[in-house]
C-alpha cells in the first residue's frame, strides 16, 4: 500500500509539472517575442496588431519544445514506461494524430477560418491534443500495468490499447466503475485538467473580440494561453481535490 501510495504522489506531481513547464515555455518563448513586437508595433493601431498573426517560427519553436518536454517527462519518470515504451510511443501517436484531427474540425466548427493562418491552426490543435492525450495514455495503462506486475488483479481489457472512444469517455465521460480509488482520483484529475483547459480556451477566446491592441489577442495565443494556465491550475485543483476525499 506505502508503494502504491508513493506512485500516486509521483504520478500526481509528473502532472503539475507537466503543466508548469509549459507555463514557463510559454513565458520564456512566446513572452519574448511578444515584447519584441509590441516594441515594434507601438505606433500601429489597435486593429492592425491583434490581425497579425503570432510568427509561425515561434510557434513551432514552442510547441516542438513542448513535446519534447512532454515525451522526456514520461518516459524518464515512469519506470513502467520503459518497459512497454515501444507500444506506449505507437498508442500515444495514434490517439494524438486521431485528436489532432478532431480538434481542428472543433476549432473550425467554432468559428476559425480555415483559409486564414492554417498552419497555425493545426499546430494549435496538436498542441492541445499531444498534451491532453499524453498524460491520460501513459499513465492511466503503466498504472495499471504496474499494479498487475504487483499481484493486484485487474480485468484484461484495462490492459488493452486505449481506442479513440474511449479516450474521450476517460477524459470526458464519467469516472470508471472500479473498486480502486487511486484509478479513480487519477481519472478525477485528467478530468479537472481538461475541464480547466477548456474553460480557459474559451474565456481567452471571448477576450480576443475585445479590441484593445493587445499582442496576447494575436491569433493563436488565445487558445495558447487559455490552454496552457487553463491545464495547470485544472491539475492542481484535480490534485487537491482528490487529497480532499481522502
Amino acid at each position: 500500500m506505502e508503494q502504491l501510495l508513493k506512485l500516486e504522489w509521483r504520478v500526481w506531481g509528473v502532472l503539475v509539472l507537466q503543466a508548469f513547464i509549459n507555463c514557463c515555455l510559454v513565458s520564456i518563448i512566446i513572452n519574448k517575442e511578444l515584447f519584441e513586437d509590441s516594441i515594434i508595433m507601438e505606433h500601429l493601431d489597435p486593429s492592425i496588431i491583434i490581425e497579425k498573426e503570432f510568427p509561425l517560427k515561434t510557434l513551432c519553436i514552442f510547441v516542438g519544445a513542448s513535446l519534447l518536454w512532454n515525451s522526456v517527462l514520461f518516459i524518464v519518470v515512469n519506470d513502467a514506461l520503459r518497459k512497454q515504451q515501444q507500444s506506449r510511443s505507437a498508442e500515444t501517436a495514434g490517439v494524438c494524430s486521431i485528436s489532432t484531427i478532431a480538434v481542428y474540425s472543433t476549432l473550425i466548427l467554432c468559428g476559425v477560418d480555415p483559409r486564414i493562418c492554417p498552419r497555425h491552426t493545426l499546430l494549435t490543435a496538436f498542441y492541445l491534443s499531444f498534451n491532453t492525450a499524453m498524460p491520460a495514455v501513459f499513465f492511466r495503462q503503466a498504472r495499471k500495468q504496474t499494479l498487475q506486475q504487483r499481484g493486484n488483479k485487474i480485468l484484461v481489457q484495462d490492459l488493452v490499447i486505449m481506442k479513440p472512444k474511449e479516450m474521450a469517455l476517460y477524459i470526458l465521460g464519467p469516472v470508471e466503475k472500479t473498486k480502486d480509488q487511486n484509478i479513480r482520483t487519477l481519472q478525477s484529475i485528467h478530468q479537472f485538467a481538461t475541464l480547466f483547459s477548456f474553460i480557459g480556451v474559451v474565456c481567452c477566446s471571448i477576450l480576443r473580440v475585445l479590441d484593445h491592441g493587445m499582442q496576447v489577442q494575436r491569433f493563436p495565443l488565445p487558445l495558447i494561453y487559455g490552454f496552457t494556465y487553463g491545464r495547470c491550475i485544472g491539475n492542481v485543483f484535480g490534485v487537491l481535490w482528490s487529497l480532499c476525499l481522502r
